[in-house]
């Protein structure tokens, strides 16, 4: 069955969101019918997404210290659903006062995950390896919707 739809003064950007719902619809509901309901449910999964990051600040003041934590930490982020995005060291500070000479951002799809991430049991145990290894800042933030920014 083939759906029609008219469209009358959308942006480009009102266009493009459409265009990726139904491209979510298409890959959720192949071979299954689409409804209203499939839609509702697919526009309202995709607006409570957030994207949710923890920028890391890191010196590393002992090496081998350093890599034991993180063949430590590498597997737990990955249980609570979190991947690693951007590793770098920085090269320029443009502006304002940092203390890390490496920078990292991880990535994970909830504030929950992130939150039981860094207060899991598992997670805490290996501060202290984290800590003899490097000095080091943690922040947590999410993405907000530019139109929400004033």
């Amino acid at each position: 069955m083939k759906t029609t739809i008219k469209l009358k003064h959308f942006s480009l950007l009102s266009l493009i969101g459409i265009g990726m719902v139904f491209q979510t619809i298409s890959a959720q509901t192949e071979g299954t019918s689409i409804n209203k309901n499939t839609i509702m449910e697919t526009t309202n999964k995709q607006e409570k997404k957030m994207d949710v990051f923890y920028q890391i600040d890191i010196t590393i003041t002992n090496p081998e210290k350093f890599q034991e934590y993180v063949n430590h930490a590498k597997p737990l982020v990955e249980k609570f659903g979190g991947k690693m995005l951007i590793r770098g060291q920085q090269l320029t500070n443009l502006g304002g006062k940092r203390d890390g000479k490496l920078v990292g951002i991880m990535e994970f799809p909830t504030v929950d995950a992130a939150r039981s991430w860094y207060n899991s049991k598992e997670y805490q145990a290996i501060i202290p390896i984290r800590d003899a290894g490097s000095k080091s800042t943690f922040i947590l933030f999410e993405t907000v919707k530019p139109h929400t920014l004033n």
